[in-house]
């Protein structure tokens, strides 16, 4: 009699646990559906918050730059390092559409010896004759400091070029890239000063190039020179 008394309580006590557990289960897939509905209406009503979709753009933005940021630091452990000597820049070789740039370009004479601003331009294009066209302008304002292309393009094609826009900017020749490689110049446009010792003195370190500041402290280290 004691031990069906016991049997029988026992078999109650599993009752009493089992049935939460099994109420506790049936009730998750409920929660489940519950929070897939949430997700799906904050996917609905996000997007078309203007807040949030700024949020979003800006962050996203702010990723890319801090990528490109780290592409560039990486692509310039290459570079050559300030105060040493310029790689050889083939002058004899450059385009010329003027004799004055003629005579500047000339190994012989002392205004050779002059500080150089060297840009790299990838191939010479209409796409890059906007920045050219404007770089052009600003060499008559520092005639102490010259601006110097390089082309990666073969010397007909460059020649073709400045005949056809009538630029009278000097662009050397790289059709292998062989300078380009020398100076690192990884990306277009880059830019180098050389002062008048052939020594590298700036390199150019972010994407875009303000060459008008770059020619005014440029011009301004020249004349400190001379001084």
């Amino acid at each position: 009699m004691e031990d069906t008394i016991s049997s029988a309580q026992t078999q109650q006590e599993q009752r009493t646990t089992t049935t939460p557990k099994k109420a506790r289960s049936q009730r998750l897939p409920y929660f489940m559906l519950f929070l897939l509905a949430e997700l799906w209406l904050l996917m609905r009503l996000l997007p078309n918050d203007p807040m949030v979709v700024q949020r979003i753009q800006t962050l996203g933005q702010a990723r890319r730059q801090a990528q490109g940021e780290m592409q560039r630091r990486q692509l310039m452990r290459n570079d050559p390092r300030l105060g040493i000597r310029a790689p050889n820049i083939p002058l004899s070789q450059a385009v010329v559409a003027s004799d004055s740039t003629r005579r500047f370009l000339g190994a012989d004479r002392p205004s050779a010896e002059q500080p150089k601003i060297l840009i790299f331009i990838g191939a010479c294009s209409p796409c890059v004759l906007n920045d050219l066209k404007q770089w052009e302008r600003l060499q008559p304002q520092w005639q102490d400091v010259k601006i110097l292309l390089v082309g990666r393009s073969t010397p007909k094609q460059i020649t073709d070029f400045v005949k056809s826009t009538q630029l009278t900017l000097p662009i050397i020749p790289d059709p292998q890239g062989r300078l380009a490689k020398a100076y690192n110049a990884v990306w277009v446009p880059r830019a180098y000063v050389i002062d008048r010792q052939g020594k590298i003195t700036w390199i150019q370190k972010e994407g875009h190039l303000d060459l008008e500041t770059v020619m005014r402290q440029a011009s301004a280290q020249a004349r400190g020179d001379n001084q």
